[in-house]
Formats: structure tokens, C-alpha cells, sequence
């Protein structure tokens, strides 16, 4: 009953653990290898390579341009020039909607929008449709409806995204 109870936490320690290990590894081995800790995309190591084309599904990364730090600046989560690791739900031509707290994307319930962040600090975004432009993407966090992601900052120029990011080992 004893090693029942702390199973849970011997199983964290040891991820938590691992993760750690391979931060100081991927320091040795360069930066193609990053660290997703965030719930809203899986969390685990990511392999980042360059970004031949946009596929939706596909997971990318990138530091965030100048209007998203403006968002994000503020917010306890953010990291200064650390990666978001999102994934592309939509592409040129797709008609990304927001009405009355919920985003589709050609007609596809994809998630809520809300009007706070899990902390009260005011989210921005708009109501209505848009088709996402030549060029851009439409990304979101696919594991939390909380993720912050281009619901509440826009579309995001291909030139603004630097890498494909390929899960290695995801929790």
C-alpha cells in the first residue's frame, strides 16, 4: 500500500529527472534538440529542422515576433527568446472563424476562445471570419482548449516560423 501511494511521485521524479538529463545532453549536442515543458502542445523533446513547407498537422517552432512577446511579455509562463512549439491547423485559403467563444476552421469545431487567460489577464482577439493569407498559418496548441496560440495572436507569416519540430520523445 506504502509504494502504491508514492508511485505517482517516483514516476515524476524520474521524468522530471530524464528531461533534466537531456537538457544538459542536447547543451553538449547544440540547439536542433529543444525542451517542450507547456501543456498545450505534447510535452517531451523536439527535434528542429528546417522548414521546407507548411503542412497542416505538422508541429513548428519559432520565437515569437514582436506582436506576440507584446501579449505574452506580461504573463508568469513566458519565457524571453525560448521557442512556442504549436502546430498548423490551417493554411492559406482556409476560412478560420471566431463567433461567440469558439473557433472553427473550415467549418470544424476546433476549440474555445476565451476572454481571460486562467489568470484573468485580458486575451485579445476577433470576432469573425478570416481567410488565413498566402504565406501564413494558423497554429494552435492542440492539447489544451487554455493554449495560447494564434487564437489570440493572429496568423503567423511563414517567414516568422524558423522550424519544423519533429516529437522525439513526448510524455
Amino acid at each position: 500500500m506504502r509504494l502504491r501511494s508514492k508511485t505517482p511521485l517516483l514516476v515524476s521524479a524520474l521524468a522530471i529527472g530524464s528531461l533534466l538529463l537531456a537538457k544538459v545532453l542536447f547543451s553538449w549536442f547544440g540547439p536542433e534538440l529543444v525542451l517542450n515543458f507547456t501543456p498545450s502542445t505534447p510535452v517531451g523533446v523536439y527535434r528542429l529542422s528546417p522548414l521546407e513547407t507548411l503542412t497542416k498537422g505538422e508541429f513548428v517552432a519559432f520565437i515569437p515576433p514582436t506582436r506576440v512577446r507584446q501579449i505574452a511579455e506580461d504573463r508568469p509562463w513566458y519565457r524571453k527568446d525560448h521557442y512556442f512549439i504549436k502546430q498548423v491547423a490551417g493554411l492559406a485559403g482556409d476560412e478560420v472563424c471566431i463567433e461567440k467563444g469558439q473557433l472553427t476552421i473550415d467549418g470544424r469545431a476546433i476549440g474555445p476562445v476565451f476572454e481571460t487567460d486562467r489568470l484573468g489577464v485580458p486575451l485579445p482577439h476577433h470576432e469573425g471570419c478570416i481567410l488565413v493569407p498566402e504565406n501564413s498559418a494558423f497554429l494552435i496548441g492542440p492539447d489544451s482548449e487554455w493554449s495560447f496560440d494564434s487564437r489570440y495572436f493572429g496568423v503567423v507569416r511563414r517567414d516568422e516560423i524558423g522550424f519544423a519540430a519533429d516529437p522525439v520523445v513526448v510524455m
